[in-house]
């Protein structure tokens, strides 16, 4: 049967509709009033048609217009993106209104010439949806004494009616009461602390980008009532221990190794069974949802759980008997997982080791051989093992990406350098321990075809792969691969011959879609894996613990009733699209904690010379990475000469001197010119 918003749309689109009133519609529809206005109100949420002053409704895309959401740059003038098509519309300064960067917007298109390099214009009619309730800034004071608000927000003056407790140099929150044209007047609702401390900047991009920076009292009063109990599951009695990086309070993961007599492995993956502590819809579970991951920034992190749980009841902590999710894998010479157990069990770890510690041992470090011994032969078995696992992924075609990350190193809560951490064998081990637990999970549930998240990457879009390609080739590097068709083989063979140059790895990482969560399986373009999923984290990332819900449903309890499998698929889906985003979200918030820690430590090396790679390339300049992974951009106006953008080869080229440019990958001298910790960002000059 049709759906009653289907039935409007299809009305709405007939040739002779003329926009009409609720009065009409509801003669033509012959449904209830509160059906109708239900679905109405539903199509103009959703931005498919919009209510006129004069109360009738129409389509949006009658009249050319649209919506979308909009970016103002610091002269005034915008651009719009269409949330219907993508495409990237020009918003004069004159014609944005009183809207503000971010803000859902309703456009006019009012000028579209079909040109290929024409870029089309636009003109906001209003403000659908405002982005900032609240914007986070700082409070100083004028040579006259008098306090003044600002925020990163471009071509916007504030005035603030109540600064309440607010003194100079306090990072506050403004509540806005009132918007206008490059104007917002709102009363300061919140002191954060002082603008120059790292707490106080994390609590402000805590607020841009959504999560909460501390528990609710109703879930630190839940968690606060949970004990660990002996449910009376089966003790594992193996030589089982932790690996974690040297700052890691929270251990959800855990490994054991045993050489069986017909010459398999046999490997165990415990993981902290978190869904034995979180009670589905609770305040904790609700939270974590709502969260849907832990953020780990410098030198500091937002757990997904309260403390209580992630340090303490569910963490796999040295010498504590801890309730876990075990996953024994047996595994022969190829790689190949012959038979498996998944079942509960409580466990108890005898080291607490690092990724350092491990390192050192695989460098044959004889003190810390000699220290722990009685897991010396399990480390170098499960060295072996890695092998076998990260040969197998290759042999059907993962992608590996130099992973080398920078990482900023502290003295007492202050940042003191950046340097790069090179993953080594202990890190690569744990990866690939913990993704053939999460495959063989994944395909437990699969092939049992019941609900379930799975994680999924699809392929890249193929033009954009044509582009790469073609990229590469006019910055001299040969490819030979097939432009009709992606294979993660020819990847492979351009990550392998590329893999000293990080900025043809970030070319091809960029060509990459993002992976994300889906209650439909579609497999994993980057580990060429046919079924994947999240299981070895459920401390830090929710669909873990969804996974670790549903494998206590399905596997260890058996109900497969059909209300609870319809409610599964329900809470798959919600849970799947949360997480995405939020992981989106985390993403961007680390980021940018991490460039504005970075780009503060920089404001003292103005001047400085550092030797870099140019990443990438624009119309307005390039950006390099320096051999300790700090990026930073060169102007085109700080270039001596005039050069022009070269699209084909994504080079600057000098206008008198056709030989002399800048490229991608071309290494650079650069120093400091400027930097700014509050935007995050490092400007570079090239010096001669």
């Amino acid at each position: 049967m049709q759906d009653l918003k289907d039935k409007i749309i299809e009305y709405f689109n007939r040739k002779d509709f003329v926009p009409q009133g609720f009065d009409k519609l509801v003669n033509v529809f012959k449904v209830s009033e509160s059906e109708l206005k239900n679905s109405l109100t539903e199509l103009e949420n959703e931005f498919i048609i919009r209510k006129s002053k004069k109360g009738h409704y129409n389509l949006l895309v009658q009249n050319n217009i649209s919506v979308g959401t909009i970016d103002i740059k610091e002269k005034g003038y915008g651009f719009i993106k269409d949330l219907n098509s993508d495409t990237i519309y020009y918003v004069d300064k004159v014609d944005v209104k009183d809207a503000f960067s971010h803000d859902t917007v309703l456009f006019a298109k009012y000028k579209y010439l079909g040109i290929e390099d024409e870029k089309p214009e636009a003109k906001v009619i209003e403000v659908l949806k405002r982005y900032y309730e609240r914007i986070v800034g700082e409070v100083y004071s004028t040579k006259k004494g008098k306090l003044n608000f600002k925020a990163n927000l471009a071509n916007v003056l504030f005035e603030v009616t109540d600064f309440n407790s607010a003194n100079d140099g306090d990072l506050v929150v403004l509540h806005i009461d009132k918007y206008g044209h490059n104007y917002a007047c709102g009363h300061i609702e919140k002191v954060i602390g002082k603008a120059s401390d790292n707490d106080a900047m994390y609590k402000e991009l805590a607020l841009k980008y959504d999560f909460h920076y501390e528990f609710s009292d109703d879930v630190i009063k839940e968690a606060n009532k949970l004990e660990y109990i002996d449910d009376g599951r089966k003790f594992i009695d193996k030589i089982i221990f932790t690996i974690d990086g040297d700052d890691a309070k929270d251990f959800d993961d855990a490994v054991s190794i045993e050489k069986l007599d017909n010459g398999n492995y046999l490997l165990g993956v415990y993981i902290a069974d978190v869904a034995s502590y979180v009670k589905e819809n609770g305040a904790i579970d609700q939270e974590a949802f709502f969260r849907g991951t832990s953020v780990y920034l410098p030198n500091a992190v937002i757990p997904m759980l309260p403390e209580k749980l992630c340090n303490d009841l569910c963490s796999l902590k040295e010498n504590e008997l801890k309730r876990v999710v075990a996953c024994l894998m047996e595994i022969d010479k190829f790689g190949s997982v012959q038979e498996y157990d998944i079942k509960l069990a409580t466990i108890k770890s005898c080291h607490r080791l690092t990724y350092n510690i491990v390192n050192e041992i695989f460098d044959g470090n004889q003190e810390l051989i000699t220290k722990y011994n009685d897991v010396y032969s399990s480390l170098a078995m499960m060295n072996k093992l890695r092998s076998l696992l990260y040969e197998k992924r290759v042999r059907r075609g993962s992608l590996d990406f130099e992973a080398n990350e920078s990482i900023v190193v502290f003295n007492d809560n202050q940042a003191k350098d950046v340097i790069v951490k090179e993953r080594k064998d202990s890190e690569n081990l744990i990866e690939e321990f913990m993704l053939i637990a999460n495959e063989t999970i994944a395909s437990h549930i699969y092939h049992m075809d019941l609900p379930f998240i799975y994680r999924i990457h699809e392929e890249p879009p193929l033009n954009n792969y044509r582009k790469l390609i073609n990229l590469l080739a006019g910055l001299g590097i040969k490819t030979h691969v097939n432009l009709h068709h992606i294979s993660n083989f020819d990847l492979q063979k351009v990550l392998a011959d590329t893999k000293d140059n990080p900025a043809i790895q970030n070319l091809v990482l960029r060509l990459m879609c993002k992976a994300r969560y889906s209650e439909i399986n579609s497999g994993h373009f980057g580990l060429a894996s046919p079924i994947y999923t999240h299981f070895t984290s459920p401390i830090r990332r929710y669909p873990d613990l969804i996974v670790h819900r549903l494998l206590h449903q399905y596997v260890f309890n058996h109900d497969l009733s059909v209300d609870a499998l319809k409610r599964d698929m329900d809470i798959c889906v919600k849970a799947s699209v949360q997480s995405s985003k939020k992981e989106k979200d985390a993403i961007s918030f680390e980021y940018e904690a991490k460039d504005r820690i970075i780009a503060k430590l920089y404001e003292n090396l103005v001047g400085y010379e550092y030797s870099g790679v140019i990443a990438s390339v624009t119309n307005y300049g390039f950006f390099v990475i320096l051999d300790n992974l700090v990026e930073g951009l060169v102007h085109i106006s700080r270039l001596a000469g005039y050069y022009f953008y070269d699209e084909a080869s994504s080079s600057l080229i000098d206008s008198l001197n056709k030989k002399k440019r800048y490229t991608i990958g071309q290494r650079v001298k650069v120093a400091v010119n400027s930097a700014s910790g509050a935007t995050g960002q490092i400007d570079f000059i090239i010096v001669q």
